[in-house]
């Protein structure tokens, strides 16, 4: 991700996350909307108002992916896959695919 792409703020396809909530409904709804339209990218990490990229403690970073990708593996059927999860510059970027694009 550029930072052009971050001061362009969150659209459509792209949201951000100071952080994962707890509560993993408070991003359900935005993996379930992204699975089922084009697909689209959840980066925690970046503040979402300002825009600046506050990052996750790298000792923390496996754990989270783990706890978002387990988050979504618990909450929706049929069971979806975070695809190309990625860590940069201590953010967790989890890109999620529709059924189509993954044919």
């Amino acid at each position: 991700m550029t930072l052009e792409e971050i001061l362009a703020g969150e659209s459509k396809n792209l949201e951000f996350k100071v952080q994962r909530p707890k509560n993993s409904t408070k991003y359900m709804k935005s993996v379930v909307a992204f699975a089922n339209g084009e697909g689209g990218r959840i980066i925690f990490g970046i503040d979402d108002k300002t825009r600046r990229v506050e990052g996750i403690p790298k000792e923390q970073v496996f754990s989270e992916i783990d706890a978002i990708t387990e988050a979504i593996s618990d909450s929706c059927e049929p069971t979806m896959i975070a695809a190309n999860r990625q860590s940069f510059r201590t953010c967790i970027c989890s890109r999620l695919m529709t059924r189509l694009s993954l044919l």
